[in-house]
């Protein structure tokens, strides 16, 4: 059984494929599963996840005609076998040595999750640019966080595609993303009752992500999809009243962060997404 599975989610990549599978497969720590899940691609990612999974025994395609980004990253996490599960968007990278850093403060510390920090990454002219993004406060880094003990200090994940999982602790707490259509703001809900709900979380103060932000199919050109982040926030309401949560440290984060989301969206959609917005 392998210690990791690496979940990539991959529709019509063909452009940025190789490059991400790369990363994966060269990873410093090699006990690890890489399960690839195909959004119905029409271009020639099949092919090159073809190539890949015959080359290396560990990448193995999930063909999964349901294009919602959300169920593609649920259905990776029900059938991984790793102890601990990762999520790598298919236009980006892990850093070489990404999984081996996570891993070791992982079991060091028996944490529910670890995540670094990342950068991004965008191609001018053939050259490539990195801009280091640090996602939290120096006094976060560097040691235990018992946010689910102290849910007036909670921590909130600002990127999941930076940190591995706990496996056990994403299925104990029923820890899923919203399966509404299409790739957007899927995350945020997935974000929060982490968030909310680990006992034990580690921030390393590194980069461990390359994330890129000059692909033209990236959602927030869409302005179409300005508003989805409502309905993602309705979700994740709907799911914290099920699950009973009255502690209202957590509601009064929820307003916080829902407040924050529609603030920092609003920043950094096109002109023509902010009037939809």
């Amino acid at each position: 059984m392998p210690e990791a599975t690496v979940i990539v989610t991959v529709h019509n990549a063909e452009k940025y494929l190789r490059e991400c599978l790369d990363s994966v497969i060269g990873q410093t720590f090699s006990d690890i599963e890489i399960l690839c899940m195909d959004g119905g691609s029409t271009d020639a990612s099949p092919r090159i996840l073809k190539e890949y999974a015959a080359k290396d025994n560990r990448v193995c395609i999930i063909n999964d005609p349901n294009t919602s980004y959300g169920h593609k990253v649920n259905e990776g996490i029900r059938q991984a076998k790793g102890k601990y599960v990762s999520v790598l968007e298919s236009d980006d990278m892990y850093d070489p040595d990404m999984l081996q850093r996570l891993y070791g403060i992982a079991e060091q510390y028996k944490t529910d999750y670890v995540n670094g920090d990342y950068r991004n990454i965008f191609d001018i002219h053939g050259k490539r640019y990195q801009v280091l993004v640090k996602m939290y406060p120096k006094e976060d880094y560097g040691k235990l966080l018992e946010s689910s003990k102290h849910p007036e200090n909670m921590r909130q994940i600002l990127r999941y595609w930076t940190g591995i999982f706990n496996r056990e602790f994403l299925l104990k707490k029923d820890i899923r993303m919203n399966e509404s259509p299409g790739a957007s703001f899927q995350d945020m809900s997935f974000r929060f009752l982490i968030s909310a709900l680990a006992d034990r979380a580690y921030h390393l103060e590194e980069p461990v992500y390359l994330y890129r932000v000059d692909n033209p199919g990236s959602s927030v050109y869409d302005p179409k999809k300005a508003v989805v982040i409502a309905d993602e926030f309705d979700f994740l309401k709907r799911d914290l009243a099920r699950r009973e949560i009255k502690d209202p440290c957590i509601w009064r984060h929820f307003y916080t962060w829902k407040y924050n989301d529609f603030y920092g969206n609003l920043t950094r959609f096109s002109d023509e997404a902010r009037t939809v917005l």
